[in-house]
């Protein structure tokens, strides 16, 4: 597996969409204890650039949108674009560690560090979400990609 992440050169990041409400709660609440069991979700998609090393992620991240309760609710789409400067020799399992791992981890720090700016004038105060579980992300992504493919095959 590939150590060296400074490999990877993050292009661009950008904030396509934000949307963050304050659900005021309806009796006076600690703000510490508020933010401890928001579900936070995260989708995301990687488009690959003509066989070339660089490639985009998409990412959706959905703060306290269903089931919503008092304090934050917050959804952002981003996107960034990156270029894996390895060698040639490059191997699929590597590509893959860098997009799945180092790639979509970064993005996800720039949203957590987005979302901090976001509230911090809030009343609230800043919030951070909690860090993420990379390798479960990971698989829930290969699970949705595998029902898309077999959803293709049954037409």
């Amino acid at each position: 597996m590939v150590e060296n992440h400074d490999k990877l050169k993050t292009n661009n990041f950008y904030i396509i969409k934000s949307c963050c409400d304050l659900i005021v709660p309806k009796e006076e609440l600690d703000p510490e204890s508020i933010f401890i069991d928001y579900p936070v979700i995260i989708d995301y998609s990687v488009k690959s650039h003509n066989l070339s090393k660089s490639f985009s992620i998409l990412i959706d991240i959905r703060i306290n949108r269903e089931n919503i309760k008092p304090g934050y609710s917050i959804y952002i789409e981003a996107m960034a674009d990156f270029t894996i400067e390895a060698g040639e020799d490059l191997k699929d399992q590597d590509k893959e560690f860098f997009i799945n791992y180092v790639a979509l981890g970064r993005c996800i720090e720039y949203a957590r560090g987005f979302v901090a700016s976001l509230t911090a004038n809030y009343p609230l105060g800043k919030y951070y979400f909690d860090p993420v579980n990379m390798t479960s992300l990971y698989n829930e992504f290969l699970e949705r990609r595998k029902k898309i493919k077999h959803g293709n095959e049954k037409k």
